[in-house]
């Protein structure tokens, strides 16, 4: 017996393919202060030295490169492209993980 979300999920696969394995290239630390300068001084610049296959850990401490990684996605929605990490405190001292689901859109 076929579910109904079958259909759906079925659907969603046929028109948004998986995306492939994410092959790390390079990987960058915004933990690391002159990373960090570098990517919160010129976001965009930054963005655009970078290689697809990129890990940026502690994306969080630069808010503005989550724009300049928008707009080279929107030219170029390519998967695989950059992989964001990090961490946040929250309510004090307990950590918390958040998820963001990355999809190209159309």
């Amino acid at each position: 017996m076929q579910r109904a979300s079958e259909p759906i999920l079925e659907e969603g696969l046929t028109r948004h393919p998986p995306i492939p394995p994410f092959v790390c290239t390079r990987a960058l630390t915004l933990d690391d202060e002159p990373v960090r300068s570098l990517a919160k001084g010129d976001p965009a610049g930054f963005i655009a030295g970078l290689k697809a296959g990129t890990v940026i850990d502690e994306a969080q401490r630069a808010p503005d490169l989550l724009l300049a990684i928008k707009s080279r996605v929107d030219r170029d929605d390519t998967p695989g492209q950059f992989l964001l990490t990090g961490s946040a405190i929250s309510g004090g001292s307990r950590r918390s993980q958040t998820h963001f689901p990355v999809e190209p859109t159309t």
